[in-house]
């Protein structure tokens, strides 16, 4: 009874705004009521990162445990730069700390943003621990 009474009050709030014309033209049918329904809102999904070959993720698992190894920024970001690694292994690197990378970053961004998060959030902890705070 419930469900009866919510129809009706949606049907007389739809047919409220019309004129006296328009209901009596529904009314002798020279016009109709057309249920229509409400599309979907599509979301976009976000591109996949390229799967790396199996060679690639022992690579990438190589340079990774390198880098969690360094001790100061500029070791990392040298040996990092040096290896001259395309983007695309740049951006897995990025991808298996979590870092994101935009598709119009640079190699030195990316190669930054990587060194950043992973030596330098380490060495910021390090000092935030040792940081005598009891003077």
């Amino acid at each position: 009874m419930k469900d009866f009474i919510t129809l009706s009050k949606v049907i007389l709030d739809t047919l409220a705004p019309l004129t006296e014309a328009q209901l009596n033209d529904i009314i002798t049918g020279q016009a109709t009521l057309q249920i229509m329904y409400q599309k979907e809102a599509k979301t976009p999904k976000e591109p996949k990162p390229p799967k790396p070959s199996a060679n690639d993720a022992g690579e990438i698992g190589e340079i990774t445990e390198k880098l969690d190894a360094f001790q100061s920024t500029e070791e990392a970001k040298a040996y990092l730069s040096g290896l001259n690694v395309a983007k695309p292994k740049l951006k897995s690197i990025a991808t298996h700390y979590g870092i994101p990378v935009r598709s119009k970053d640079t190699n030195a961004q990316i190669v930054d943003s990587i060194v950043g998060n992973v030596v330098g959030s380490k060495l910021r902890f390090d000092a935030l621990l040792t940081t005598g705070l009891n003077k």
